[in-house]
């Protein structure tokens, strides 16, 4: 079983040393050869933020919050950037008065 594992060990490094032998500038001229001559980027996605702190009942969870659309825009020529998130709250949390039941959603 050790022998094994050391063959192993072996051809891996043995590969990984063939994988690094590419510089990083040959790499990039080949990316960049592959997509064009790139401008801008555009992503996009939906996700859940969690915010770090403190909770705002002892024992309770962190608060929460939903984002239902997310796109960020990178313009290389013109050295700028976009982004744009709806975020919806599960549960708004509860900071005196009357609780709030419904969900809010705010854009920003």
């Amino acid at each position: 079983m050790t022998r094994k594992m050391w063959f192993a060990l072996a051809v891996m490094a043995l590969f990984g040393g063939i994988a690094s032998a590419q510089d990083a500038k040959s790499v990039l001229q080949s990316a960049t050869k592959a997509m064009g001559d790139v401008k801008s980027i555009q992503y996009s996605g939906t996700g859940h933020l969690s915010q770090l702190g403190q909770a705002f009942t002892p024992g309770g969870a962190y608060p929460e919050t939903n984002v239902t659309s997310y796109m960020k825009t990178i313009d290389y020529a013109s050295r700028s950037a976009k982004e744009e998130l709806t975020r919806m709250e599960q549960i708004p949390p509860v900071k005196g008065g009357k609780g709030r039941k419904q969900a809010i959603r705010r854009r920003g």
